[in-house]
């Protein structure tokens, strides 16, 4: 097997890459399994060395508590912003407008105005988080003399 950290490749005959030294490196904690085919006349033979899990199934951490309470209370909201919204546009044109259930309700020009509204914020605050990092990342300019 090829050393750690490091992929054999082999050509036309078996132990033609270890004698001629072929080796791929890589950085990460590897794992051996192996290949071989026939592929248009020519035998390859290749050690691939997987990259393994940089922690055991156990260390990985589990979410918190506050964790799942955040989450169920987001998956909450969500649902009921969809319901309050779904009874708004599909269910109330159908129930006369002066039953009692409208005064829960907006007006209708905010059911196209709030989510153009929010989408719009949506993509400002996208194209900021993209303009902070690209100019985080940014290489100096070159100077030329």
């Amino acid at each position: 097997l090829a050393p750690p950290g490091r992929a054999l490749l082999a050509g036309r005959e078996p132990g033609a890459a270890r004698r001629h030294g072929l080796w791929i490196e890589s950085e990460l904690p590897l794992v051996p399994c192996s290949l071989s085919g026939l592929f248009q006349g020519f035998h390859l033979s290749v050690e691939v060395i997987r990259p393994r899990s940089l922690k055991p199934a156990e260390a990985q951490q589990k979410a918190t508590a506050t964790d799942q309470v955040v989450g169920f209370g987001l998956v909450a909201f969500s649902l009921v912003l969809f319901v309050y919204y779904t009874v708004w546009i599909v269910i109330l044109p159908f129930i006369d407008s002066d039953h009692g259930i409208h005064q829960y309700f907006l007006p209708r020009e905010y059911a196209v105005i709030i989510p153009v509204v929010a989408g719009l914020l949506l993509l400002l605050f996208i194209g900021i988080f993209i303009a902070i990092v690209m100019w985080k990342n940014r290489k100096p300019a070159k100077k030329l003399d």
